[in-house]
């Protein structure tokens, strides 16, 4: 017989296993088409599940990208997250920027804007919830001949979760991209 031993250690990659994950999509309601400015308009609305696990998510920060044709015209502006059940209560704002990080970029038609919601923005195990994104959008109608135009999306890894027990900063979600209707001013 022939006896080998083995130092017990393997080579393997870095796993993480999440008590739960969430699952982003587009409210049926998001708002699509013709728009007026507004110092805060609604321009985004998303519904977040958790799953059945006995876990929350609570949502820890969002990446928000923006896009316009008309440079000049959504850049160091202000955006505000609300639940649709309370929209009354600010969950968190951001300043928008164009894709240099410059907030007064009138250059860009492409850009972001970052929220860090309060901690009211949990959502419980087995449940969802609906969130607005209102931004301020009364210079979205520069361009008379055509008409200002407005894209709001969250990418894939621009949504930041945890569920209690692992760490904070998860960015694996179910369904990203999610893209909302072009809004026309």
């Amino acid at each position: 017989t022939t006896s080998s031993a083995t130092s017990g250690a393997m080579a393997s990659n870095e796993m993480w296993i999440y008590d739960t994950k969430p699952t982003v999509s587009l409210n049926s309601s998001s708002p699509s088409g013709s728009a007026n400015p507004n110092s805060a308009g609604e321009v985004f609305k998303f519904d977040v599940s958790a799953a059945n696990t006995g876990f929350d998510v609570s949502v820890n920060t969002i990446r928000f990208t923006i896009n316009v044709n008309s440079t000049g015209t959504i850049f160091a502006k202000t955006f505000s997250l609300y639940k649709s059940t309370d929209l009354t209560t600010n969950l968190g704002s951001g300043t928008s920027a164009g894709l240099g990080g410059t907030q007064n970029d009138n250059t860009a038609t492409a850009g972001y804007v970052v929220i860090y919601p309060s901690s009211a923005a949990v959502v419980g195990a087995g449940s969802s919830a609906t969130y607005i994104l209102k931004g301020d959008t009364s210079a979205m109608n520069k361009n008379a001949l055509s008409g200002d135009t407005l894209a709001i999306s969250i990418a894939d890894g621009d949504f930041y979760w945890d569920d209690g027990t692992t760490v904070s900063g998860n960015q694996k979600v179910l369904n990203l991209p999610v893209t909302g209707g072009t809004l026309s001013y």
